[in-house]
């Protein structure tokens, strides 16, 4: 911009407006060089902030998966029937829902006992039964070779686990039960018969 010497205010307005221009340099220099605006660095962290929400998702997932069958299911303590000559060995007898033993159940829980066994003799068909302080139990399905998880015929020392399920209904009466249970072969002879307790509130 041209100045005229003889006049000493359009010199002054000259410079001030030779500064503003200045200024207006700078700012677009700085504006060049500086950061990306935060809205295009919050987009180009969208998916590693999406990564980190899966994974948090999949641990707590992972958690209460192991928390429901760790707080839910246990192996409680059993006997033998020692009146019974038995064609097999218990391994070990365990009942879900229970964290305690004996297990109390409640109305309305769909009690699921597995039973691990290994048989001393091949087994081709096989029966449920069980007694309740005693007193014989009714079994919808005795045929322990169809829907408990076994698939006949049982090999000889081979561990297979009987699988049986029973919800306990309202009307059944509260109180601390010994429950006998057991397996009898094709013959009719007892294969495993166990003895532990449960208690219904």
């Amino acid at each position: 911009m041209a100045q005229d010497p003889e006049n000493p205010e359009a010199e002054a307005v000259v410079a001030a407006v030779q500064a503003k221009e200045d200024d207006v340099e700078e700012i677009n220099a700085f504006a060049a060089n500086a950061a990306p605006p935060v809205a295009l660095v919050l987009e180009e962290e969208k998916p590693h902030h999406q990564a980190i929400n899966t994974y948090l998702k999949m641990k707590g997932f992972i958690f209460l998966a192991v928390l429901a069958t760790s707080v839910y299911s246990k192996r409680v303590s059993y006997k033998n029937c020692s009146s019974q000559k038995q064609l097999g060995e218990t391994i070990y007898v365990d009942v879900t829902p229970c964290d305690e033993d004996p297990c109390i159940l409640k109305a309305g829980d769909n009690a699921t006992i597995t039973t691990s066994f290994k048989p001393y003799e091949t087994v081709t068909s096989a029966k449920l039964f069980a007694y309740a302080d005693d007193y014989p139990l009714p079994i919808p399905k005795p045929n322990a070779c169809d829907g408990h998880g076994l698939a006949c015929p049982l090999k000889v020392n081979t561990p297979v686990n009987l699988v049986f399920s029973q919800e306990i209904r309202e009307y059944y009466p509260s109180g601390t039960y010994t429950l006998e249970a057991g397996l009898k072969d094709q013959n009719g002879v007892i294969i495993i018969c166990v003895v532990f307790h449960l208690k219904i509130v």
